[in-house]
């Protein structure tokens, strides 16, 4: 039986950051030779959606490489309600190149893999709102569902999605509860709070914050993606976690080496 998941959602608004900012060919290259198989892409067959690109004249595949913007052509395309095949490639480019590894070069986790072993497909949609969506089968599988609407904050964020939305996959995944407090009072988007010493056993905004500080402490990323990696932790341990004691987010804020 499948178990639908809810929505990663926004803590912050971040400008755009550079970290190694892969060439249109290597993008072209990695999207077409591994990451369109590995992440399974697709597209959502909905009426909606497929009446949404005949009226916006908008193609499913593209024939050929893909063009990847220059300058403001990002924004722009986003506000245009339009997003291309360079922000679906940069996005995982991001969760794929960031190394979790130690300072003697051993691998923490290969949050790249722990991802993408469990997708069964990837599904972009144009009329989906907001954050990720994803449905999992209990078993370690399932599907994410990818809408324009994510594509607005920087490629740190969305690739910790994907690892949040993974979560949701996994059998022992205890899932999103009500918030008990807070401007999301009331609905089921916060997790309960486990412990520090069973942290890697809550659900995926546990997950988020333990993305968020390997890639901070231990994925070679520059001063500006530290800052947001930290703000985005910061916002997800005070808007959506219940039963969080002042002590364990100082402990886990604490955790930032910087």
């Amino acid at each position: 039986m499948r178990l639908f998941i809810v929505i990663f959602t926004l803590f912050f608004s971040t400008s755009a950051f550079s970290y190694e900012e892969p060439t249109c060919e290597e993008l072209n290259d990695l999207y077409y030779n591994k990451y369109e198989s590995d992440f399974e892409v697709t597209w959502s067959v909905s009426e909606n959606q497929q009446e949404y690109m005949r009226k916006n004249s908008l193609v499913a595949y593209p024939s050929g490489p893909f063009p990847c913007p220059k300058g403001n052509e990002s924004e722009e395309q986003l506000k245009a309600g339009r997003f291309s095949y360079y922000h679906i490639a940069k996005s995982f480019y991001y969760l794929d190149k960031v190394d979790i590894i130690d300072s003697k070069g051993r691998e923490i986790f290969d949050y790249y893999k722990y991802v993408t072993d469990g997708v069964e497909s990837t599904m972009l949609r144009y009329d989906g709102k907001g954050g990720l969506t994803a449905e999992g089968y209990g078993d370690g599988t399932g599907f994410i569902y990818l809408p324009l609407g994510f594509f607005k904050e920087s490629s740190i964020y969305e690739a910790a999605g994907y690892v949040h939305e993974r979560r949701h996959f996994d059998p022992d995944d205890p899932g999103h509860e009500e918030c008990d407090s807070g401007d999301l009072k009331g609905e089921r988007a916060c997790d309960n709070f486990v412990s520090i010493e069973k942290f890697d056993r809550g659900s995926g905004y546990h997950y988020n914050v333990k993305y968020f500080i390997d890639a901070h402490n231990y994925g070679g990323i520059n001063d500006l993606q530290k800052s947001i990696a930290k703000k985005f932790t910061k916002g997800a341990l005070l808007r959506a976690f219940n039963n969080l004691p002042n002590s364990a987010y100082l402990e886990l804020m604490s955790r930032f080496d910087d």
